[in-house]
């Protein structure tokens, strides 16, 4: 009963591999452009994505370094072809820690890339400030001073009545 729930838990393990597998290939067809990409904010927002998830395998990276050594070192590990199996376990362990390494280094370059397109936006027009003077292109003097609709003096100092009216409408 316990190799079934072993070999269950492993099974998930491996599933858990591939569907990492899929999701950065599916991550390569989202961002090779419109429609899966179109905002700047969409790049920032993976490129954060990313820096956390290649943060995070190195410690998968060190706890699959470790059941190596763990197992080696109980002598529960063979060889299909009979040799011992040290020197590849420490061949691969050494190429874990020497990832473990790459994927420190490149999680700080992808939250540097991100860190530098934090202030960039799709288009100038989308700016806060540009939409908001868009929205409102004249100051309140000017807007008060605009003939109110309908009127046909346009010449006349707008009055207090002018005035009200255009806050209810």
């Amino acid at each position: 009963m316990t190799n079934n729930r072993q070999q269950a838990a492993d099974d998930h393990t491996e599933q858990i591999a591939r569907d990492l597998y899929e999701g950065v290939r599916q991550l390569n067809h989202a961002t090779a452009g419109p429609p899966g990409l179109t905002y700047p904010g969409t790049v920032y927002t993976v490129l954060g994505n990313l820096a956390v998830a290649v943060y995070g395998l190195e410690q998968s990276l060190r706890q699959l370094h470790r059941f190596l050594g763990e197992e080696l070192d109980a002598g529960r590990l063979g060889h299909d072809l009979g040799h011992s199996p040290d020197s590849d376990v420490h061949r691969a362990q050494e190429a874990l820690f020497a990832a473990g390494a790459m994927t420190r280094k490149l999680a700080t370059t992808l939250g540097r890339a991100q860190n530098a397109i934090r202030a960039i936006n799709a288009e100038p027009e989308l700016n806060p400030v540009r939409l908001a003077s868009q929205a409102f292109p004249m100051t309140v003097e000017e807007a008060v001073r605009m003939p109110f609709p309908g009127d046909t003096d346009k010449g006349r100092k707008p009055q207090a009545r002018d005035v009200q009216a255009r806050k209810e409408a």
